[in-house]
């Protein structure tokens, strides 16, 4: 089966009954697969412990991870009068993370996080 899709709980049940006992051709064959395949599979499994690895996005990683996108929602619900230089030297300072005011409001914008909104519902 040529560019068939192998379900990933299939792909690690095959790579642990070849640790275990069964030999690759065994259980290429009834999976109906390529031994090339299932070796594959194994590689990764050593490599990273899993038969199916994360999946590594390409491109330039994230400045601000997600949880810290957090931290600063709760950081302008806390102080909604605090402009963007304070909230970049509080990046600076508490969570090493330089960063240009423009590049905080465009993760800001990109969460739907606007200062205005974010003010308003921090006074209600």
């Amino acid at each position: 089966m040529v560019g068939c899709h192998i379900d990933p709980q299939i792909r690690d049940q095959a790579v642990q009954a070849i640790l275990e006992v069964c030999a690759p051709d065994f259980v290429a064959h009834l999976l109906a697969v390529s031994e090339e395949s299932i070796d594959r599979w194994v590689d990764k499994f050593e490599q990273y412990g899993d038969a199916n690895p994360p999946i590594f996005r390409p491109g330039r990683p994230r400045i601000i991870s997600p949880e810290l996108l957090r931290e600063i929602t709760n950081r302008i619900a806390q102080y909604p009068d605090e402009y963007l230089n304070e909230m970049q030297e509080w990046l600076a300072l508490y969570h090493n993370v330089e960063i240009s005011k423009s590049a905080l409001s465009e993760n800001l914008l990109e969460m739907d996080q606007s200062w205005k909104k974010m003010r308003r519902i921090a006074r209600n």
